[in-house]
């Protein structure tokens, strides 16, 4: 083991003797009586000698192994023999942050992000933005698909630049990717492990086929009326998918199908504010990202509405639909065996 103090967590002082480790209270270590020796003893935990090594070296009156067993279950001190150094900043800094998180985990999260391959099906504002965070997250390979070039309402902070207005969609998207982090790989060569839909103001029905049957995780993400709609999270074969989606929207509403068909061929501009593209690919990324690791996801099976400022995050529940047999045990997966 070579002991390492989480670099991220903040080290403040609440008087001369007492130390605080970070800041949230529910993971926060409070040190009292540090005197400078102790002070420059925590110094030196910085994953590079080994624990023999640190309690060899540790001044006189110190109980090191103690203090280091403490910080070990508080989860300030975690074994850097398990994480593998990069020379990547984005990756470096990914791997800071997970430690706060997932502790001696952080390693096998981080390392999920990097053997990931993510396809983003792009159209408008926020699909090269997911991209662009998705790549700068550390996930190890971005593709995207596209068409036509890039129109000034393309443009968003993040994504698009207005220097791209006129190029290839797909060209300018991959350019800000690569920005975003240049060792990104973009080349398309497999099936991805994950799919962000962002291309329109409804999933593709043909989207909806193909990653379902393909056994694929998907999210879309969309902009419609000035919202961003992020979800639901669909893992085929355990959640509802977004043909149930769909048939709940007809049994709410009979005329659905004839205002999603007008919807689906609209060509005017995603009007939404900056913030809400923002909040929206955030979101996506963070939710993508989250799947990828394995940790519990606020849009499985829930989509996530951010509106503009003033109005609270929405989250609408998508049960499984009745007929539409996508999960093992429904009644109409049952009739068509």
């Amino acid at each position: 083991m070579r002991p390492l103090l989480v670099p991220a967590l903040s080290r403040l002082w609440r008087d001369a003797t007492t130390l605080q480790l970070g800041v949230d209270p529910e993971r926060a270590v409070v040190l009292t009586a540090v005197d400078p020796p102790l002070a420059t003893f925590l110094t030196s935990l910085d994953g590079r000698r080994t624990l023999d090594a640190v309690l060899a070296a540790a001044p006189p009156g110190i109980q090191a192994a103690e203090l280091i067993g403490r910080l070990l279950a508080r989860g300030a001190i975690v074994d850097a023999a398990t994480l593998t150094p990069s020379a990547d900043t984005a990756i470096a800094a990914h791997l800071a942050s997970a430690l706060l998180t997932h502790g001696p985990e952080a390693a096998d999260r981080v390392t999920a992000r990097r053997r990931a391959h993510v396809l983003v099906r792009c159209k408008g504002r926020v699909g090269p933005l997911v991209a662009a965070l998705l790549a700068a997250g550390g996930v190890g390979r971005v593709t995207v698909t596209g068409s036509g070039v890039v129109a000034p309402d393309d443009v968003t902070v993040g994504g698009l630049g207005p220097d791209d207005v006129g190029r290839p969609y797909v060209l300018a998207t991959i350019d800000a990717i690569r920005k975003a982090a240049p060792t990104v790989d973009t080349s398309a060569n497999s099936t991805p492990d994950f799919v962000v839909l962002a291309a329109g103001p409804l999933p593709l029905p043909a989207d909806q086929v193909r990653w379902t049957s393909s056994g694929v995780p998907h999210l879309p993400v969309l902009l419609r009326d000035g919202v961003a709609i992020v979800g639901p999270l669909v893992v085929p074969g355990r959640t509802a998918c977004l043909s149930c989606v769909e048939a709940h929207r007809r049994d709410r509403d009979p005329a659905w199908p004839v205002l999603a068909a007008q919807l689906a061929t609209e060509r005017k501009p995603e009007l939404a504010d900056a913030s809400v593209v923002s909040i929206g690919a955030a979101l996506a990324a963070a939710e993508t990202t989250g799947h990828l690791e394995g940790v519990p996801t606020a849009a499985l099976g829930v989509s996530l509405e951010a509106g503009p400022p003033g109005v609270p995050l929405r989250q609408r529940p998508w049960p499984p639909h009745p007929r539409c047999g996508c999960l093992p045990g429904s009644s109409a997966a049952g009739a068509r065996q």
